[in-house]
């Protein structure tokens, strides 16, 4: 008998090593041939190690610092921004850098964003903050046309992965007051994202005796007096006295008749290139372009990776056409043309759809209606949107709830590897 985890994402693994480290024998399935889910990294035959995308962390993320410290590998996290965050307005030229790090900083013309004032920016959030719960950015902020486009839009679409005239303005809000509350740092894998955040934690989750299989889909639950007694994969039947199913939330619908999930998806965009020798982005391995489809640029050596979030007006072009398009951005700042070595990588259903509709789809850990089933997944009621640190929060949370039920559920102790 064992306690199983159905996935190997983030949210997943943060479940499952939970568990281990309080002694409880975990069984993780994943149907992918790999762990980390959108997370994952891989050999590129013309690129190198690439990660699927350009996943970025702020200093001010907590659950991912303690994450990162826990696995002990704080150190493969580089800083990308530590001057600050550099945009580019490719209508006009004009560059800035907002500079979050210290004191009152919208106050000051040199450290906030370019022409808009500091009252644009305190009033912008503070409409956020009141904004009522079935409101969007864009109604919320249209009165200030230029803040919209070259502050509030980009931090929007890149914290949640949703247009503005989409996005929960209450979520907005909540986001940035987090992100914000100490001066955030962006940090970007330097070796990748598996190294980082995933290795790691399934070599630990192995170390105490837990069990990571992958490509091994799980096909059906069963259930018995509102509990789930087994699953189902090719291989047969599994016993288990209790299950996180942290699977994406398609999926998780599939396994579980009747659980409300989150419908609407956003697509993520990425495109990676190989620079020719001596190219590098003048303003730093990090830079934000505005107005055109290319959004933001990160640089690791020669390998240059450009993210396009809420990207669905992308995803009918063929690769070589997002290629083009893209590229045609990243000519204006970089002077070369499109690499021979590049990719493009599609991420359809990279996150839920952060409207007040979408949101309030969101399950509490709890939703199953089953005594041993919890739920995790960024795509969960957490209080931040579909990121890296909503995972491990959904992860913990669906962990820590399993381990208050112990007494009823009887879980199954393994005998811990020592550390």
């Amino acid at each position: 008998m064992t306690v199983a985890v159905i996935g190997a994402g983030l949210a997943g693994l943060a479940a499952a090593l939970d568990l281990a480290e309080a002694g409880v024998a975990v069984q993780v399935f994943e149907a992918s041939p790999h762990a980390g889910g959108r997370c994952r990294s891989w050999h590129d035959p013309d690129l190198g190690l690439i990660d699927n995308g350009a996943h970025i962390l702020l200093t001010s993320n907590h659950t991912a610092m303690a994450w990162l410290a826990r696995l002990g590998t704080a150190g493969l996290m580089q800083p990308v921004a530590a001057g600050g965050f550099v945009f580019r307005d490719l209508a006009d030229g004009a560059r800035w850098t907002v500079r979050p790090d210290r004191g009152p900083w919208v106050f000051d013309a040199k450290r906030r964003t370019a022409d808009v004032g500091a009252w644009s920016h305190l009033s912008g959030l503070l409409r956020l903050l009141l904004a009522g719960r079935t409101a969007t950015v864009t109604e919320v902020l249209r009165r200030q046309p230029l803040a919209l486009r070259r502050l509030w839009q980009p931090l929007c679409v890149a914290a949640l992965n949703t247009p503005p005239d989409l996005a929960s303005a209450r979520m907005f809000a909540r986001t940035l007051m987090r992100a914000f509350a100490t001066p955030p740092v962006p940090l970007l894998a330097s070796q990748s994202l598996d190294a980082a955040l995933v290795a790691p934690a399934v070599e630990r989750l192995r170390a105490l005796g837990g069990v990571v299989r992958t490509g091994c889909r799980v096909q059906r639950l069963i259930r018995q007096d509102a509990r789930v007694t087994a699953l189902v994969t090719a291989e047969g039947e599994v016993p288990v006295t209790a299950v996180v199913l942290a699977a994406p939330p398609e999926a998780a619908a599939e396994l579980m008749p009747g659980l409300v999930v989150p419908t609407a998806s956003a697509a993520i965009v990425n495109l990676h290139a190989r620079l020719p020798e001596g190219v590098r982005l003048s303003e730093g391995p990090m830079l934000g372009l505005i107005g055109g489809t290319a959004e933001w640029l990160f640089q690791r050596g020669s390998l240059l990776t450009v993210t396009v979030s809420a990207a669905d007006r992308l995803l009918a072009l063929s690769r070589a056409e997002i290629a083009a398009l893209v590229w045609r951005d990243c000519e204006v700042v970089l002077g070369c043309p499109l690499p021979a070595a590049h990719r493009v990588i599609k991420e359809r259903r990279a996150t839920i759809l952060a409207t007040p509709a979408g949101l309030s789809q969101r399950p509490s850990v709890d939703a199953t209606g089953l005594s041993n089933a919890r739920l995790a997944g960024d795509w969960t009621a957490t209080p931040v949107p579909a990121t890296i640190e909503g995972a491990l929060i959904s992860g913990a949370r669906a962990a820590r709830s399993l381990l208050q039920a112990l007494p009823t559920l009887r879980l199954p102790v393994a005998v811990a590897a020592p550390t």
